[in-house]
Protein backbone atom coordinates (compact mmCIF):
# COMPACT_ATOMS: atom_id res chain seq x y z
CA UNK A 1 0.00 0.00 0.00
CA UNK A 2 1.65 3.29 -0.96
CA UNK A 3 -0.07 6.99 -0.86
CA UNK A 4 3.42 8.35 -2.89
CA UNK A 5 0.54 9.80 -4.92
CA UNK A 6 -2.64 9.75 -3.11
CA UNK A 7 -3.70 13.21 -1.70
CA UNK A 8 -3.98 14.34 1.66
CA UNK A 9 -7.61 13.01 2.40
CA UNK A 10 -5.80 9.35 1.66
CA UNK A 11 -3.02 9.82 3.70
CA UNK A 12 -5.52 10.87 6.79
CA UNK A 13 -6.92 8.26 6.09
CA UNK A 14 -3.79 5.56 6.29
CA UNK A 15 -2.98 7.69 9.14
CA UNK A 16 -6.25 7.09 11.21
CA UNK A 17 -6.30 3.42 9.83
CA UNK A 18 -2.54 3.19 11.82
CA UNK A 19 -4.11 4.56 15.02
CA UNK A 20 -7.32 2.41 14.90
CA UNK A 21 -5.49 -1.18 13.92
CA UNK A 22 -4.56 -3.41 16.97
CA UNK A 23 -2.59 -5.98 14.07
CA UNK A 24 0.59 -5.12 15.03
CA UNK A 25 2.38 -5.97 11.46
CA UNK A 26 -0.44 -4.02 9.86
CA UNK A 27 0.40 -1.36 11.76
CA UNK A 28 3.97 -1.46 10.87
CA UNK A 29 2.80 -1.15 7.16
CA UNK A 30 0.43 1.44 7.75
CA UNK A 31 3.66 3.66 8.53
CA UNK A 32 5.97 2.20 5.83
CA UNK A 33 2.70 3.58 3.53
CA UNK A 34 2.85 6.98 5.45
CA UNK A 35 6.53 7.95 4.82
CA UNK A 36 5.84 7.49 1.30
CA UNK A 37 4.09 11.04 0.48
CA UNK A 38 5.74 13.77 -0.86
CA UNK A 39 4.32 16.27 1.09
CA UNK A 40 6.71 17.94 3.53
CA UNK A 41 3.93 18.90 6.37
CA UNK A 42 2.35 15.56 6.39
CA UNK A 43 5.70 13.91 6.59
CA UNK A 44 6.66 16.26 9.32
CA UNK A 45 3.73 15.53 11.21
CA UNK A 46 4.73 11.18 10.59
CA UNK A 47 8.05 12.62 12.11
CA UNK A 48 6.70 14.44 15.24
CA UNK A 49 4.16 12.31 16.17
CA UNK A 50 6.59 9.22 16.49
CA UNK A 51 7.84 11.06 19.38
CA UNK A 52 5.19 9.94 21.22
CA UNK A 53 4.70 6.45 20.12
CA UNK A 54 4.70 3.56 22.75
CA UNK A 55 6.52 1.66 20.53
CA UNK A 56 9.94 2.52 20.08
CA UNK A 57 10.88 0.08 17.49
CA UNK A 58 8.12 0.92 15.39
CA UNK A 59 8.87 4.88 15.81
CA UNK A 60 12.35 4.06 14.92
CA UNK A 61 11.27 2.20 11.63
CA UNK A 62 8.99 5.24 11.18
CA UNK A 63 11.90 7.27 11.41
CA UNK A 64 14.69 5.51 9.18
CA UNK A 65 11.84 5.09 6.66
CA UNK A 66 11.27 9.34 6.59
CA UNK A 67 15.03 9.78 6.58
CA UNK A 68 15.59 7.39 3.52
CA UNK A 69 13.02 9.53 1.60
CA UNK A 70 14.47 12.60 -0.90
CA UNK A 71 11.55 14.99 0.96
CA UNK A 72 12.47 13.55 4.76
CA UNK A 73 15.97 13.31 5.24
CA UNK A 74 16.23 17.01 6.12
CA UNK A 75 13.37 16.52 7.70
CA UNK A 76 14.26 13.63 10.00
CA UNK A 77 18.17 14.80 10.62
CA UNK A 78 16.41 18.64 12.35
CA UNK A 79 14.05 16.67 14.29
CA UNK A 80 16.55 14.28 15.76
CA UNK A 81 18.82 17.32 16.44
CA UNK A 82 15.61 19.62 17.84
CA UNK A 83 14.81 15.80 20.16
CA UNK A 84 17.99 14.42 20.51
CA UNK A 85 17.61 14.60 25.03
CA UNK A 86 14.09 13.03 24.59
CA UNK A 87 15.18 10.23 21.83
CA UNK A 88 18.45 9.36 23.63
CA UNK A 89 16.15 8.40 26.57
CA UNK A 90 13.40 6.29 25.08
Amino acid sequence: MSIKFGSNEDWNFVYDQYYTTSNQLLRSDLLTSLSCTKDSLLLNRYIYDRLYDNNTALATTAWRNAAMKPTGHLLTWSFVKRNWNQLKTR
